[in-house]
């Protein structure tokens, strides 16, 4: 398959919700042509109009012919990071994705392989690393910092100053205070009110937030 156009190419990872939306951006923005999806869903033959290209196996083949862009539509944050790297090792070019829906501040600095969706707001001085997920109305103040493969959830909101660590999910309509932080591959539950720091590969739920258990410490 060899692709001709006046955009830049554009392969889509993931078939899911996520990706949909996604595809709603990036046909409002108008910057890139999606040519096709890659899914292990073996279901289906199209997602929203775009033919499924295959699974893992096809990137390969799509990478050796150049100028084709890659991006990783998965709300799971190890299997983001999984991909991205792998996106990254057959040296596809990783855009990152913005809503024209969203607000982002002209001093916030976003990595690669970054969504931002309809209706988020990321305020000044703002670092988001690769492969974030800023989900639907969620919004990161002032002098925030958002390791890798992070994704905070719909609804969700950090006042300033927080770091959130590599991995790590912030639920929906969840709440992270001032000062405090979230540690990498974490999980804040739906609805938490995070006032203290969380460490590493716990999860949280409630108002105000309380540990109930830790996560397998195996990283992607």
């Amino acid at each position: 398959m060899r692709f001709q156009m006046n955009r830049q190419a554009l392969i889509l990872l993931g078939s899911g919700g996520h990706a949909k939306v996604v595809i709603d951006i990036v046909e409002d923005v108008g910057a890139f042509e999606i040519v096709g999806i890659v899914s292990a869903d073996g279901t289906r033959q199209t997602v929203l109009g775009y033919p499924i290209l295959g699974g893992d196996d096809v990137l390969v083949g799509l990478a050796e012919q150049g100028s084709v862009s890659a991006f990783v539509a998965i709300g799971d944050n190890k299997v983001r990071a999984r991909l991205l790297r792998k996106i990254r090792s057959l040296d596809f070019s990783v855009p990152s994705i913005i809503s024209s829906k969203a607000v982002v501040s002209p001093r916030a600095r976003l990595g690669s392989g970054v969504a931002i969706m309809p209706g988020a707001v990321i305020n000044a001085n703002t670092l988001i690393e690769d492969g974030v997920i800023v989900n639907t109305s969620a919004s990161i103040d002032h002098d925030c910092m958002l390791g890798q493969f992070v994704h905070i959830a719909p609804g969700a909101h950090l006042a300033g100053g927080i770091v959130i660590g590599e991995g790590a999910f912030v639920g929906a309509g969840s709440t992270v205070v001032r000062t405090a932080t979230v540690g990498a591959w974490s999980v804040v539950g739906a609805g938490a009110t995070v006032i203290r720091s969380v460490p590493d590969h716990a999860v949280v739920v409630g108002s105000p937030a309380r540990l109930i258990k830790t996560r397998n410490r195996e990283l992607p």
